[in-house]
């Protein structure tokens, strides 16, 4: 996934012909992703496949869009559509945050101590991160290192979160603590299938419904 949005993103830049461009998922793009893993779960059919046609489907649309400016029509948005839509999103993410909290006490294969640990490592991020987002309205050291410590508050409370559990997971052992990330020792996909996605093991009515949520990738890109 590194890898290859690093490639992309290195071909979109040369030939976006615009300043400014956002490469890398976003906040409503990873929860549109959420989405389509549940969809593609209840209607029965693989993911990648599912997933690819509707990159594709995207991409034509974006094709013609760019032919007509269709992008024009963003201008009639109003502020109220911008605030729906960005509570939608929030409430996903927080839905999902106090859930994944949630099922580490109500599990069984869960213990009390991952449960714990789990709630003082999502209280730490999140509290970092909001102290120092706050700090560019307070008076503390000057303004540039105010500005930068505010800019990169999630990603000083990420990694400060990452930190202790690192530290809880050195402290307490492997089976105390919680999982951490499988770095593979090989150059290899995830899961066992090849590197290309087998776009027509896919049935011809899901290709065909790739479109709608197509342009629902397209609304919450914009």
């Amino acid at each position: 996934m590194v890898s290859s949005t690093a490639f992309c993103g290195m071909i979109y830049s040369l030939f976006s012909a615009q300043p400014l461009t956002i490469i890398g998922s976003t906040g409503p793009v990873l929860a549109f992703v959420a989405v389509l893993v549940q969809m593609s779960k209840a209607i029965q059919v693989p993911f990648l496949p599912f997933y690819a046609w509707t990159g594709l489907w995207t991409s034509f649309l974006l094709f013609i869009s760019t032919l007509t400016s269709a992008s024009n029509t963003v201008k009639y948005l109003t502020r109220f559509t911008d605030e729906i839509f960005s509570a939608l999103i929030s409430t996903i993410f927080i839905v999902e945050a106090v859930s994944d909290i949630y099922r580490t006490f109500s599990s069984p294969a869960s213990t009390l101590v991952k449960a714990l640990l789990t709630l003082t490592i999502a209280s730490v991020t999140y509290g970092t991160a909001t102290i120092f987002k706050s700090l560019r309205n307070t008076f503390y050291f000057n303004k540039t290192l105010r500005n930068n410590l505010s800019n990169f508050a999630p990603t000083i409370g990420v990694v400060i979160g990452s930190y202790l559990a690192r530290s809880a997971r050195i402290a307490y052992g492997v089976q105390a603590t919680l999982p951490s990330l499988i770095i593979p020792k090989v150059f290899a996909p995830t899961i066992d299938r090849t590197w290309l996605v087998p776009l027509w093991d896919l049935p011809l009515w899901a290709r065909w419904a790739g479109t709608y949520y197509s342009k629902c990738y397209m609304f919450s890109s914009t």
